[in-house]
């Protein structure tokens, strides 16, 4: 679900998932979204913009742990995570906009 008044992203199959991947379309953009288990036993959340634009503030994601990491392209981006039940979320100071051929990933572990 996407809320543009709001900038948020709510990205929560509503099936079991260790990996998942998905498309998805706003008003605004087009692109896809995965989750993967990471390297360090955590969970991975990407998403892709194919097209257009996606502005947002916050993310919602299925994720374990009490540790977070949000990167776009390669540069790590200040955030807080607030925990409710089996899912995370993400809120940034500032909107942020993907653009075309851009990704954000979040790890989520510990």
């Amino acid at each position: 679900a996407y809320n543009g008044v709001n900038g948020s992203v709510v990205a929560v199959p509503r099936m079991p998932h260790q990996e998942f991947h998905c498309f998805w379309a706003t008003g605004t953009g087009w692109g896809t979204f995965s989750y993967a288990r990471s390297s360090r036993g955590g969970t991975v959340f990407t998403l892709e913009v194919l097209a257009g634009t996606l502005p947002h503030r916050s993310y919602e994601i299925t994720a374990a742990g009490t540790v977070s990491s949000v990167r776009l392209e390669d540069k790590a981006v200040a955030h807080v995570m607030e925990r409710h039940g089996e899912r995370c979320v993400i809120r940034f100071a500032e909107s942020i906009t993907l653009h075309e051929g851009s990704a954000l990933r979040i790890e989520v572990r510990g």
